[in-house]
């Protein structure tokens, strides 16, 4: 058996199974349980494995999700503090301040500025937009279901798997790949990559899947700002940009390559380029 395998797909149910119950039930026996392991053994398992503490994962998760709603909903701030498992805004503040490097203060005002919050959207962002033509790239990726704001855990069991199979010196770009249109498609039901770019003779197995991204030409759309803004990025990319630039998008997903670390870049810093595929 190979056990590094075996342990990844344990943890990936552990992981989905923490991104669905981030106000339910996290104890060490509950995630124990979701890897079919004992509660001692699941805790050092994890550790070894994911490369920190089930608490760490926890808490990181729940952070990136009130940033979210932060900044692109008027859920009041006292509400996401309870959803994040905070029983006073203080300890949230303090909390989130750690995580992400601003209060909650100033993440809804960042998303006011950005046009995101019901009251500003008559302020729309501008992007610079380019057109290129790509090579392929080859991803070994994890699957997501579920909203995009939560293909989050996706890209922590990428980072997991990568690990136990030794691919970092093989890797190169981090990308998302969003096949569906969140118009269209309910949010549990939409359908997303986590993945990474590996370089040639890199090999790779379950739970990680081959994607590959055809080549051509692509509108590239340049972010820089916080990850939680997206939105307003594609808006811009399909509403304005696509419409006066009088091109015709091809039948393919939408791609986002990730240019920075958000653990090691400030959110106001963060990089990312929006690849729409062109006829």
């Amino acid at each position: 058996m190979n056990h590094p395998e075996n342990y990844q797909q344990r943890f990936l149910r552990v992981m989905e199974y923490i991104q669905s119950n981030l106000e339910g039930d996290l104890s060490l026996d509950a995630l124990a349980d979701a890897a079919c392991l004992s509660r001692f053994h699941f805790h050092r398992v994890f550790c070894a494995v994911m490369g920190e503490t089930p608490a760490a994962v926890v808490a990181r998760l729940r952070m990136t999700r009130a940033a979210g709603e932060l900044v692109r909903t008027g859920i009041p701030i006292d509400a996401i503090a309870d959803r994040a498992g905070h029983s006073s805004t203080r300890s949230f503040a303090r909390a989130l301040k750690a995580s992400v490097g601003l209060t909650p203060t100033q993440l809804r005002r960042l998303g006011e500025d950005d046009g995101i919050t019901p009251d500003r959207k008559d302020s729309e962002p501008m992007y610079p937009v380019e057109i290129t033509t790509e090579a392929p790239r080859r991803l070994a990726a994890i699957r997501h279901h579920g909203s995009y704001e939560s293909n989050g855990i996706a890209f922590e069991t990428l980072s997991s798997a990568c690990s136990s199979q030794q691919l970092w010196p093989y890797m190169k770009e981090m990308i998302g790949v969003y096949h569906d249109d969140p118009g269209l498609v309910a949010p549990e039901a939409l359908k997303s990559h986590a993945g990474v770019v590996l370089s040639a003779g890199a090999s790779f197995s379950a739970p990680l899947e081959e994607v590959a991204l055809s080549g051509g030409r692509y509108a590239v759309l340049h972010y820089k700002g916080l990850y939680a803004t997206f939105q307003a990025a594609f808006d811009y990319l399909f509403g304005h940009w696509l419409p006066d630039a009088n091109e015709e998008p091809r039948d393919e997903a939408i791609f986002v390559a990730f240019r920075t670390n958000p653990r090691e870049t400030a959110p106001e810093d963060n990089c990312a380029d929006i690849y729409l595929p062109l006829k």
